[in-house]
């Protein structure tokens, strides 16, 4: 790099050395190695282009072609990360072939003039000579949950601003493609006596000298950058437990959602499909915090649901960083109804297109989990069991989260292996522990009272007083209130007209007469009895009101 005549400021980050009046600005900055690594690049396509030759002599170093901006014709193979020696001069860099160094550039190069950044994701360190090719993950944005890390955002700002179309493609094609890129494209801040760096940035993107209008639309576009990032930094440090969910900026919502209308085939994201602007704000800040969260099945509710009923203001009193009182403002939105399993289904869709969109676990992922609970809601029990209840669906999804939670405590945000989320998933959906929630339960069976002893008497004499005269039920006599049968003690009118018994005929099972009357509201948790149909030679898993062998007179 000295050969070729490098800024001592580039070379000086490059090596990881920072001279004292630098400090600061290289720690606040996020892309101060940005234009070090773009002159780095640009001196080795010369060398790959045999323009600059730096093994040569001094007087031959630079080819009296001109530079060209083309990359070369070849292209390097994929590399594996080579760790080399950092030792310089030695007699393996004198050979004509590049080194690990230039052909990690290069291919960086050629995936950058292929679409790169937006094909592929890429992690590495030139210095240790490894590039890391990954995949995508469903979206360029996912990546950015602030405002000053949105591409829609700044593009949206920049139009406001007046910037033109043709001005902002140069601003772009030089890598500011985010405010918070470029509010760290130049040592310039809003206020500063002298904007002579400015003025050179923008003089530099555009190739000229800027008009009176281009000069005002890039000072504005800039300060608002700039202001962007530092109500960021200052919303991550301030942020607790209990602050309001920070809503997305109408260009970024709408460009994810876009974006996953594009990506997800097979029905259409609109109407109770489309998740509600407050749960894609809550995924989105859970995903800024860093910790997963369950988000019930009422609050999964549908734009559409938002738009049709009210939403009130909630105020509470909390407290702040300093230990002081302050008024919060929090939107009320009415839960969805989850009542029926339709309905539920549309709840947890819904959620999985949420966190889907902000990138805390992949759609298809979480329809397997829904798939999970409803194959089990539907599954036939066997004898004596009940089907599984919409509320150990419930318990069971619960259950499903806090395991999730167990195996992200590092943290919810992607990284180079993937998203936790979805390297933890299978494990979680072949957990025993949510596997026991979704099996089917037993029949609850009601504690006897102790045997009492009853005069025995005939099958075939009454319940009413009198020798073989079959009286009343509740009659009169001595033997008021029993029936001539065991089996159909204790049973109302109601289905005896039916042609109801009492108890199952072979496991000796009471059954729930509110069941057969349709009027039972405790379902599998009750204590009354089966949940079989009481009509005599049935016995299946229907009221005795709906059971076709029933007495019709």
């Amino acid at each position: 790099m000295g050969k070729r005549g490098l800024p001592h400021g580039a070379r000086r980050l490059l090596g990881y050395h920072v001279s004292r009046k630098d400090v600061s600005l290289v720690i606040y900055s996020r892309d101060a190695l940005a234009a070090p690594l773009r002159l780095m690049c640009e001196m080795i396509r010369e060398i790959k282009a045999k323009i600059f030759r730096p093994d040569v002599t001094r007087s031959g170093m630079l080819s009296e072609a001109p530079p060209s901006k083309e990359l070369p014709p070849e292209v390097p193979e994929i590399l594996e990360p080579v760790h080399s020696d950092s030792s310089e001069g030695s007699a393996d860099e004198e050979d004509d072939e590049a080194t690990d160094e230039e052909k990690a550039v290069a291919l960086w190069l050629m995936w950058r003039a292929l679409g790169g950044p937006r094909r592929l994701r890429w992690i590495g360190h030139v210095a240790m000579c490894c590039i890391r090719e990954l995949p995508l993950l469903e979206g360029d944005f996912l990546f950015k949950m602030s405002l000053a890390d949105s591409e829609a955002v700044f593009k949206a700002r920049a139009t406001a601003c007046g910037l033109a179309d043709g001005d902002f493609a140069k601003l772009k094609a030089e890598g500011l493609e985010t405010m918070g890129m470029f509010a760290f494209s130049c040592n310039f801040a809003p206020g500063a006596a002298s904007e002579a760096p400015f003025v050179e940035l923008v003089e530099k993107v555009l190739g000229n000298p800027p008009t009176v209008k281009q000069l005002a639309s890039f000072r504005r576009l800039f300060a608002e950058s700039y202001s962007a990032v530092a109500s960021d930094i200052k919303t991550q440090i301030e942020t607790t437990d209990e602050s309001v969910a920070r809503k997305l900026p109408a260009a970024d919502r709408a460009q994810r959602l876009k974006e996953q209308q594009s990506r997800i085939s097979g029905f259409q994201i609109r109407g109770p499909y489309e998740p509600g602007d407050s749960l894609v704000d809550r995924s989105v800040q859970m995903l800024e915090q860093d910790r997963l969260s369950y988000l019930e099945w009422g609050s999964c509710v549908s734009r559409e649901h938002e738009l049709t009923t009210n939403t009130r203001k909630d105020n509470s009193v909390t407290f702040d960083n300093n230990g002081l009182l302050r008024m919060a403002k929090r939107d009320k939105i009415t839960p969805c109804d989850s009542s029926s399993e339709l309905q539920v289904r549309y709840c947890l869709m819904r959620r999985g297109l949420a966190l889907d969109q902000a990138g805390i676990l992949t759609y298809d992922l979480h329809e397997s989990l829904i798939e999970k609970l409803f194959q089990a809601r539907l599954t036939v029990p066997p004898p004596n069991y009940s089907r599984v209840q919409m509320t150990q669906l419930e318990h069971a999804d619960r259950k499903f989260f806090a395991l999730l939670g167990e195996h992200t405590r590092a943290g919810i945000k992607a990284s180079a292996a993937g998203r936790p989320c979805d390297l933890a998933f299978k494990l979680c959906l072949e957990c025993t522990d949510f596997l026991t929630l979704l099996q089917p339960r037993p029949f609850a069976v009601q504690n006897y009272d102790p045997p009492r002893k009853w005069r025995k008497f005939d099958d075939n004499k009454g319940g009413g007083k009198g020798k073989d005269k079959g009286g009343k039920d509740g009659g009169k006599g001595k033997d008021k209130g029993r029936q001539g049968s065991s089996d159909f003690a204790r049973v109302p009118r109601a289905l005896l007209v039916l042609g109801c018994i009492g108890m199952h005929p072979q496991t000796k099972q009471r059954f729930c007469y509110n069941f057969n009357l349709k009027t039972c509201q405790e379902g599998a948790n009750c204590t009354r009895g089966a949940h079989m149909c009481a009509v005599k030679g049935c016995h299946q898993a229907h009221a005795a009101m709906d059971c076709p062998r029933k007495k019709t007179s």
